[in-house]
């Protein structure tokens, strides 16, 4: 039932089931606690003392306005980025493997229509002696697989890559790089865009 304004009441008025009914149990009805069904759902007005219920939307989405103006609506973004800090090296001796956080891929999928891509900023230095190569990579730890790596002689001066990859739902990742030369420093950054 639609929305009645509440009547103003007189001294001594017998209280029916109808009037009751009407200005206690149908407009209660109308009111947000009312209408709600699960969790995450939002209400905006679509009339003068007239609300309805807009669902939750799916993972990764955000809301706007709808092209007429009038009410909002789920979208997906124009683009979503996870960033990743890496940085590694090598000392006389040793391999120098990323350090770098680990990160669980928690979507239950890419976005609908997307593309997760990972980009990649990052050098290397030459070490000594001058031998061998700098890597990077991006590694399924679950899997313990590579799901993206690229391998370049030193020095590296500040370069981009970026290339589509694939992920897996609740999977550990994390980005790695050997530097083999001593003195060697392999740094950068990294992030995941969805587009």
């Amino acid at each position: 039932m639609p929305w009645t304004a509440p009547r103003t009441w007189t001294t001594g008025e017998i209280v029916t089931a109808s009037i009751m009914n009407t200005h206690v149990r149908d407009n209660f009805n109308e009111t947000v606690p009312a209408k709600a069904v699960a969790a995450g759902d939002l209400f905006y007005a679509v009339g003068m003392n007239a609300i309805t219920r807009l669902p939750p939307g799916t993972a990764w989405q955000m809301l706007r306005m709808n092209s007429a103006g009038v009410a909002p609506e789920w979208t997906n973004p124009p683009g979503i980025y996870v960033p990743l800090m890496f940085t590694g090296a090598r000392t006389s001796g040793s391999y120098g493997p990323m350090t770098a956080q680990q990160w669980t891929f928690r979507g239950d999928r890419v976005p609908t229509g997307y593309t997760a891509y990972l980009v990649v900023i990052w050098r290397a230095t030459v070490g000594s002696p001058a031998r061998g190569n700098a890597s990077i990579g991006l590694r399924n730890l679950t899997a313990n697989t590579d799901v993206w790596r690229i391998t370049l002689p030193p020095p590296v001066d500040p370069r981009q890559d970026r290339t589509p990859v694939s992920l897996t739902h609740n999977n550990v990742y994390q980005m790695w790089g050997n530097a083999e030369q001593d003195g060697q420093l392999v740094e950068g950054s990294a992030y995941l865009e969805f587009v």
